[in-house]
């Protein structure tokens, strides 16, 4: 038996390895080009000292570096001024709302300054559980951080380059139709920018078109810089960088970027489609449209995204309402790169975007992308990983069973037992395969007994043996090994699924995305943590009553003790790892465990009410 378990988790390591080889050879991103050598740092690249308490202003230092225009004139050079906190916080509030959401702007930038996303509560096409609404970011960010905020944040390339940031520059508010929103910006009387943002009836997108205007009597050039995606930060007090995704799409495949402090940098991806930044059930998505003369829009020069992670320091960051005040929070962001364009004299050239905030809802994002003249697959940020074309339909298995039956954890049983029925035959196939093992186990243990000095003829004899009784030391692990992509789809599903997230079940089960605790002993225990948890205890329970049954009918075989060992050292281990599962994944393997129990139990009664073989009569 230890054999088994042995082969078996090398067997599923050489699956895992192959799979992340293959993956890395055929699909994997090209390798980011290597940056330049730093050189020394200017005076806008000097970190600067936190503000005082009294103060605190975002000090951004004015940038008067000019550069030579498409007619070898010196360009204007833009100042970046400075706006305090104060006057952040006393800003009017305007914003655009719909039955989906309420998206709050700010004319500092002319940016989107907070994202509410109303629950089910108020709209039943809305798939977000709970009662109150879900802010994005969740924490307030400066205006260099908000999404589609023009900046220069990260994105200067040389010294030649002038810093293009209009994150802190007021913009006025000329025009505020039903639900659109338009902003405008003359800077210095030679360059005009208008922001006009629309808002989607229904849903979460919106649409984003930004005009450059030469006021100008000679051509300007309109510098490098960047649109932002967004910031976001992980689900829950205990999220970190792993469970943050910074996505693009480009070259027809999606580029993930690193999220771990000190190592995300900026990377060219051609033919953008998209880029994202989201956490565990919420994304921000940024597309930028193509060329259409007949919105009037020109085909924006993207080559770069531009990932900003790193601590949070005075000025970026407020603090979270929670009144924590922990040092090492961090800010995940991401940026959209604009190429350096020209503007001849009387020249307006127009960008367009679409932008989506919302939940990462499968079907949603699915029916959003097939509405636009080319399929924009903005699905891909759900993450699913290698195994996507088995996670998806469990998703949509799940929803159905909800449809039947309102109640996501009665929906996660019945999945449950929709799966053991489809894989039945393979375990079926896997328990008899580990019945006859058992029958010869006693033989196997006389052949080591009469060939201890002589490990190679021990290999010979059991070779014969299981030739000899038609046995398959293979036939217990392939079945199991065949099911471990469904395992991996149904872990990779539930961790994302939106559906599951303030889900309820029944009694102390309030959200199926979160571990069922129902008593905090108020002490930190390591590994385990300061909370009880019910469903693991009740999985280990299972697994102690599988191994009870399968011992029925073996008595004549002693059990080997390094067997034992590993059955409790296995029980223990799979305990610890489940603790502080998603509740609804804890639901899954529980009611899993118990069919497997209910199914090993008739095979073992059904195997010992066979009739015996008589025995032969003496010659």
């Amino acid at each position: 038996m230890l054999r088994r378990y042995v082969l078996f988790f090398v067997l599923s390591f050489l699956v895992v390895w192959a799979f992340a080889l293959v993956r890395q050879r055929y699909f994997a991103p090209p390798l980011p080009r290597k940056p330049p050598a730093k050189e020394e740092e200017t005076e806008a690249e000097k970190p600067t000292t936190p503000p005082s308490e009294g103060e605190k202003e975002e000090q951004i230092t004015p940038v008067e570096q000019p550069s030579e225009s498409p007619e070898g004139k010196p360009a204007p050079a833009i100042s970046v001024p400075t706006v305090t906190a104060e006057q952040r916080r006393l800003e009017e509030k305007v914003w655009l709302e719909n039955d989906f959401c309420r998206v709050t702007f700010t004319k500092y930038g002319a940016a989107v300054r907070e994202i509410l996303l109303h629950t089910n509560q108020r709209n039943k096409e809305v798939v977000i559980q709970g009662d109150e609404p879900v802010e994005l970011p969740g924490k307030t960010v400066n205006g260099s951080l908000n999404p589609l905020a023009i900046t220069s944040r990260g994105e200067k390339r040389s010294d030649r380059e002038e810093v293009f940031d209009l994150s802190s520059h007021t913009f006025e508010l000329t025009k505020k139709p039903d639900r659109k929103l338009v902003y405008e910006l003359k800077l210095e009387g030679r360059l005009k920018i208008t922001k006009t943002f629309e808002l989607a009836r229904d849903g979460y997108l919106l649409t984003l078109e930004v005009a450059f205007e030469n006021l100008s009597e000679q051509a300007i050039p309109v510098p490098t810089h960047q649109v932002r995606v967004g910031t976001v930060f992980p689900v829950g007090e205990k999220g970190g960088y792993k469970n943050v995704r910074l996505l693009a799409l480009g070259e027809g495949r999606v580029q993930s970027f690193s999220s771990k402090p000190g190592k995300a940098e900026p990377k060219t991806v051609p033919y953008i489609r998209w880029a994202s930044a989201g956490n565990e059930y919420f994304a921000l998505i940024l597309s930028p449209e193509p060329e259409d003369r007949k919105l009037g829009n020109t085909k924006i020069p993207v080559d770069r995204v531009i990932p900003d992670v790193a601590k949070a320091t005075a000025g970026l960051l407020e603090k979270p309402k929670s009144g924590s005040e922990k040092s090492d929070d961090y800010y995940y962001s991401l940026g959209v790169g604009v190429r350096e364009f020209d503007l001849r004299k009387g020249d307006r050239v127009t960008h367009r975007y679409t932008f989506y905030a919302g939940p990462k809802e499968y079907d949603r994002l699915r029916q959003l992308s097939r509405s636009f003249p080319e399929d924009r697959q903005y699905q891909k940020v759900m993450s699913f990983g290698g195994f996507t074309f088995i996670a998806v339909p469990l998703l949509k298995t799940l929803k159905f069973c909800y449809g039947l039956i309102p109640n996501y954890g009665v929906a996660i049983i019945l999945l449950t037992i929709l799966i053991k029925v489809i894989l039945y035959p393979l375990d079926q196939k896997s328990y008899r395969s580990m019945k006859e093992m058992q029958k010869v186990q006693p033989l196997i243990a006389e052949l080591r007994k009469k060939y201890k000095d002589d490990p190679r003829q021990v290999q010979i004899e059991q070779m014969k043996l299981f030739k000899e009784h038609k046995v398959n030391p293979l036939g217990g692990c392939l079945p199991l090994l065949l099911q471990m992509p469904v395992l991996i789809a149904m872990f990779s599903m539930m961790r994302t699924a939106v559906e599951l997230r303030r889900a309820p079940f029944i009694l102390w089960i309030k959200d199926l995305s979160e571990p069922d605790a129902i008593l905090d002993w108020g002490v930190q225990i390591p590994i385990i943590g300061h909370t009880l948890n019910i469903l693991p205890v009740l999985l280990v329970v299972t697994f102690i009553l599988q191994t009870k049954i399968s011992k029925v009918g073996t008595a004549s075989a002693p059990q080997d003790p390094q067997q034992k060992v590993m059955g409790h050292f296995m029980t223990v281990f799979f305990g610890i790892i489940f603790y502080n599962m998603p509740s609804g994944l804890n639901l899954y393997f529980a009611v899993s465990t118990v069919l497997r129990v209910v199914q090993q139990y008739f095979v073992q009664k059904k195997d010992n009410n066979l009739p015996r073989p008589a025995d032969k009569p003496p010659v």
